[in-house]
């Protein structure tokens, strides 16, 4: 705080350049985490609103979804070809209802294509404390319909690892699997329908894959709000207690 006369004669105490200027940082600190918790929320309402805009549409074959490119996120699939139950991975710490499990994903190989697909065939009980590490009905389906999706770009920590049989890992990237299977896959993945026979638990709901909601991601924003306006009333009241007129 630095000390200026006031005109009656007494001191003033006012607050330094170096308080007013943490008062800012914080502040604008905890603004800019609302701000982006806030734009978070729209990014996820979008995405549920395209989710329930195209899961009404007829499905797509392969050729029709290889001529969209990228833009396949969200759309009906309808697919004839052969599972490859050699090819499959976990993605494991999958929690339903309290009980740990992984999804298991199964390399399609589409008819007539040299390109392959990852199918999210269901979840799975967790096999760690005993049971077959790899499922016995594997789905054998010829034609099969789901939704194409993009496998959760979220950051985990460590390698895939191979335990009883099984590989397991923190998140589905295609591209990692293709090259050690040494096959062409496609990079998003097929999240098959839970009226196709074989596979697992398939429940599938809009937005199923967001961990979290846009409810959540509001009330975040209205939290890391009202700590930037307590910051700012407790560093007035701060101020105002040192800063009293001294006689």
């Amino acid at each position: 705080m630095t000390v200026h006369p006031a005109t009656n004669g007494t001191r003033r105490l006012w607050p330094s350049l170096v308080a007013v200027t943490v008062l800012l940082v914080v502040a604008a600190a905890l603004l800019s985490l609302a701000c982006w918790q806030w734009g978070r929320a729209a990014e996820k309402e979008h995405l549920l609103a395209r989710q329930a805009a195209r899961g009404q549409q007829q499905p797509l074959d392969w050729a029709q979804l290889r001529a969209l490119g990228a833009d396949v996120a969200d759309r009906p699939v309808r697919l004839s070809g052969s599972f490859r139950p050699d090819l499959h991975v976990a993605l494991d710490n999958q929690m339903r209802n309290g009980v740990a499990g992984f999804h298991l994903y199964v390399v399609f190989q589409p008819e007539g294509s040299p390109d392959g697909v990852l199918v999210n065939v269901g979840w799975v009980p967790t096999d760690r404390d005993g049971g077959p590490a790899v499922p016995s009905a594997m789905p054998g389906a010829h034609d099969i319909t789901g939704w194409a999706v993009y496998p959760s770009a979220f950051l985990t920590v460590g390698e895939p690892e191979f335990t009883r049989g099984l590989w397991r890992a923190g998140r589905i990237e295609p591209a990692v699997w293709a090259q050690r299977w040494g096959v062409s896959l496609v990079p998003w993945v097929v999240r098959l329908a839970p009226e196709v026979p074989g596979g697992y638990v398939r429940d599938w709901q809009a937005g199923a894959e967001m961990r979290m909601s846009p409810g959540r991601h509001r009330a975040y924003a209205f939290q890391w709000a009202a700590l930037a306006v307590a910051w700012c009333v407790c560093w007035f009241y701060a101020w105002r207690k040192l800063g009293r007129e001294i006689v």
